[in-house]
């Protein structure tokens, strides 16, 4: 058994080992993961030296890249966040027993990844879960949260994403290379989800929206999303939430994107408002847009072209926002009539245009994908 922990400024407060002690997990099994050297000395200076501390690299995405990169191909690794307070067991089976169980699973089937129920409420333990009816094992589109997962170790796998998306990254890409992961539902963790500490720097409002509609975009076979308070990214409004598609998608050639908050567009407003001719002409404009873009554009742009009350046709992948004071004029693609509060990011060969029930004013940016040579 190998347990892999990457951690990061919370050495006064490493739930985990304490968790791991608990459970009599020899020290030597036990892997740490540090950003830099000074973070080394703070933790053992407080854990002390027995443990396998290794220095690695700052970032979540990157160090579990690097985690990637130090186990063998094809071990097994139990991966664990460091703020896991229990790990509860509703047949109270130990941890060693239950996680020598998932070693064997993994071994005796094709899949590479186990998940477990993300859910925190001691309601998931009723007694329906006790019943004989009842499955320890699924295999499906599930999702492998960051908290704890145990996955075969494959170096080709890396991630892109940090925080905010690695581990729908990390189910993805080995629901593509097995076709299936696996979910181990007899297990309820105690940990508090967003917690403050190592990740609060990559959790910035827009850091976390460019990451959602970035992973949207990249990934709309297998994920959509829906809103919730994050309280501790913004406590003001809701923001898109990635939820997984238990059926993969087979094509998607329209991607609803969420819905860009009414204050990021008003300035532009504004300024679209109070010019005469090319808006290209005006700098403020222009950098408003490309403000704009840095944040919720999805891809590498090409081209930026802003229309007034009227469609644009193009050649290229582009990401369409429409704003401003209007009813009506919804949009169409492929005769199908689409909310303007959503952003969508669609292919060339779809037709678009809008309704002409317009009253009021209505812009249209265009934000046309640059193709990598």
């Amino acid at each position: 058994m190998k347990i892999a922990i990457p951690t990061y400024n919370r050495s006064n407060k490493f739930e985990t080992i304490l968790f791991l002690k608990k459970n009599n997990v020899p020290i030597e099994n036990i892997y740490i993961f540090l950003a830099n050297e000074e973070e080394k000395k703070k933790y053992i200076s407080v854990y002390g030296d027995k443990y396998n501390w290794i220095v690695g690299v700052i970032g979540i995405g990157a160090q579990r890249n690097f985690i990637n990169e130090y186990f063998e191909e094809n071990e097994i690794i139990i991966s664990m966040d460091d703020d896991i307070k229990d790990l509860i067991h509703k047949d109270n089976k130990p941890f060693i027993e239950w996680t020598k169980e998932c070693f064997d699973y993994l071994r005796d089937n094709n899949v590479g990844l186990i998940s477990f129920c993300p859910s925190t409420n001691p309601y998931f333990f009723t007694e329906k879960i006790k019943l004989e009816s009842h499955k320890s094992w699924k295999c499906g589109n599930y999702l492998a949260v960051g908290v704890i997962h145990i996955y075969r170790n494959h170096k080709d796998l890396t991630m892109d994403f940090g925080s905010i998306a690695e581990d729908y990254e990390r189910s993805i890409m080995y629901y593509k290379k097995y076709g299936s992961n696996a979910r181990y539902f007899d297990i309820l963790i105690e940990t508090k989800y967003w917690a403050t500490g190592g990740c609060d720097e990559e959790r910035t409002i827009y850091t976390y929206i460019r990451n959602v509609h970035n992973f949207l975009y990249r990934h709309p076979k297998y994920v959509s999303f829906n809103t919730k308070y994050i309280r501790n990214i913004t406590k003001s409004h809701k923001l898109p939430n990635i939820i997984s598609h238990r059926t993969p998608k087979d094509n998607v050639d329209i991607i609803k994107l969420p819905k860009i908050e009414r204050k990021e567009l008003c300035n532009l407003y504004e300024l679209l408002n109070n010019i005469e001719g090319n808006y290209e002409t005006y700098p403020s404009i222009c950098e408003e847009v490309m403000r704009i873009g840095d944040i919720f554009c999805p891809f590498k742009i090409k081209n930026i072209i802003i229309t007034k009350n009227e469609i644009y046709v193009f050649s290229g992948e582009c990401m369409l926002v429409s704003f401003g004071d209007f009813t009506g004029s919804q949009l169409i693609i492929n005769h199908k009539k689409y909310d303007n509060d959503y952003t969508y990011a669609f292919s060339s060969q779809l037709n678009h245009s809008n309704t002409n029930d317009l009253v009021g004013t209505k812009y249209s940016i265009y934000f046309i994908k640059k193709i990598p040579l």
